[in-house]
């Protein structure tokens, strides 16, 4: 079976500016090149390790790093290590929602037993992972994938974002990649 990965090219070349080509409700891939970028890959066996939401010019997201979510700057171009996904179904309304939705949620931290519970929860098949993440998880929004999901389930009632707990950055990635007609790449190059 062909590498899904392998199906898509590039529709803007690298260096294009992200504010130019991003709406809000965009969601932005990464495939980081550090060293807990690398780990989360090989814990989750995934080819991105991070989930972004882009929020009027700016991304909305929780990482390790700032150890909660909130608002960082958009990324000045396309690059290695990016893939960028349009939701087709946002419409306008549900738009204006997200940066009221992104203010509630702002801030709150990491919860390290939900990290704990989906790194030894990782070898599992996605909807197992998943279904026993949301029973035993604390539902605090610690991980990236699992607060973009959230951000966008709760503007929408989407079925297949539904499972927000105990999800990775690329078990997500492959919902999107697996519904083309409610998501359309439009930056490729992880």
């Amino acid at each position: 079976m062909k590498d899904i990965f392998e199906s898509y090219k590039p529709l803007y070349a690298d260096g294009v500016s992200l504010k130019e080509i991003t709406t809000t409700g965009d969601i932005l891939f990464r495939a980081g090149q550090g060293w807990l970028a690398k780990v989360i890959r090989k814990i989750t066996f995934g080819r991105v390790n991070h989930a972004q939401i882009v929020i009027e010019g700016r991304i909305f997201e929780t990482d390790a790093a700032l150890g909660k979510s909130m608002y960082t700057p958009l990324p000045a171009s396309t690059k290695k290590g990016m893939i960028l996904i349009r939701p087709l179904f946002l419409a306008s309304p549900q738009k204006e929602e997200l940066p009221l939705l992104c203010e509630k949620y702002s801030h709150i931290p990491y919860d390290y037993w939900d990290i704990f519970l989906n790194i030894m929860l990782s070898p599992l098949k996605d909807e197992w992972r998943m279904k026993i993440a949301t029973v035993l998880g604390t539902k605090r929004f610690m991980k990236c994938d699992e607060l973009v999901m959230r951000l966008l389930y709760e503007v929408t009632l989407r079925k297949e974002l539904k499972w927000y707990e105990g999800n990775t950055p690329q078990s997500f990635l492959n919902i999107t990649l697996n519904n083309p007609e409610s998501y359309q790449v439009l930056y490729w190059n992880p």
